[in-house]
């Protein structure tokens, strides 16, 4: 019975404004004018780029749950988030409202900040309490967890851009390391398609390649879709 408009509670969620008043944490957006949330998905972020983004609330004052024949209104007093996991490494979550608390009464905002240094898909779960009266009498809480909001981290303005570029090794020839500009593992062939032994070592910007064990010749690194040739004096 509770979860049914627990469900319907957690469409309070937030706003962004880039026009903070000064001192808050976040700012409502006042366009905001039936209860529910702005915006429905995120932005998405950039790794080691700074990011804010909120997330504007106004809870339901009310509805109506059905228990066995008898339908209940259920009077919404107040919703506090308790935790938002799922974040982005680098990253943190602020709430207008100190205690996190948002009731019907007025429009209130949560605030996603911080500089994510790792890439991905962060799916986010928002746990709540709700506080509410059953037929305007009866005292009753809730937990619940908001699963509705996806945030998503592309990759660092260097790695964007290399990822553009064709696929490169420096040296080349070479004969002790070598390095590809990658985002993806390496995998090096002979010239019988032979699938050669290496050690591959991750990087800001690619991957550093200890190729001193493998014969003179000419080798294919593919990364993917993509390959390139390599000489091995």
């Amino acid at each position: 019975m509770i979860r049914k408009f627990l469900s319907i509670l957690a469409i309070a969620a937030m706003s962004c404004s880039n026009n903070e008043v000064q001192g808050q944490i976040c700012t409502p957006d006042a366009n905001l004018k039936v209860p529910g949330f702005l915006p429905m998905v995120l932005p998405d972020a950039q790794k080691d780029v700074p990011y804010s983004q909120a997330i504007t609330v106004l809870a339901f004052k009310d509805t109506s749950v059905k228990q066995g024949n008898l339908t209940l209104k259920v009077y919404i007093d107040s919703m506090k988030i308790t935790g938002i996991t799922g974040l982005p490494n680098g990253m943190s979550y602020n709430c207008l409202n100190a205690r996190c608390v948002f009731t019907p009464a007025a429009l209130s905002c949560v605030k996603l900040s911080g500089t994510p240094n790792e890439s991905g898909i962060f799916p986010l779960k928002i746990a709540i309490l709700a506080y509410a009266k059953v037929s305007g009498v009866l005292p009753t809480t809730q937990k619940d967890t908001i699963e509705s909001f996806v945030l998503n981290v592309s990759g660092s303005a260097s790695t964007i851009s290399l990822s553009k570029k064709a696929l490169s090794i420096t040296p080349n020839p070479a004969s002790q390391t070598a390095f590809v500009n990658s985002e993806i593992e390496p995998l090096i062939y002979n010239s019988l398609g032979q699938l050669q032994s290496i050690s591959a070592l991750k990087q800001e910007l690619g991957y550093s390649l200890n190729i001193q064990n493998l014969l003179p010749g000419i080798y294919t690194v593919k990364c993917g879709l993509k390959s390139v040739k390599l000489i091995v004096e």
